[in-house]
């Protein structure tokens, strides 16, 4: 699992990380056409497998067997899915 909450909370790294370009600049707007966005579209199936993760437990915890059942296989399959990615790449 990546921890990322430095992207949440501004810490220094991940701000400078927005900086550069001839001028230098803050890329306030986003960094559309450069290997960030490249990296976050790989980081988005991490977020949406924690999301699918995190509804599990709470349909668990709540005692729902049918959506428990539903989303444990949801999440099942979406992980096979990314595996067969990953190994692709």
């Amino acid at each position: 699992m990546r921890a990322l909450s430095g992207f949440v909370h501004g810490a220094y790294i991940h701000i400078m990380e927005l900086y550069g370009g001839t001028p230098a600049r803050f890329h306030t707007s986003g960094m559309r056409a450069t290997p960030r966005q490249d990296e976050m579209i790989d980081m988005l199936s991490n977020y949406v497998y924690r999301t699918i993760s995190c509804v599990e437990l709470v349909a668990a915890r709540s005692g729902a067997a049918g959506p428990y059942e539903a989303v444990k296989s949801l999440r099942t399959s979406f992980r096979e899915e990314m595996s067969r990615r990953d190994d692709a790449i």
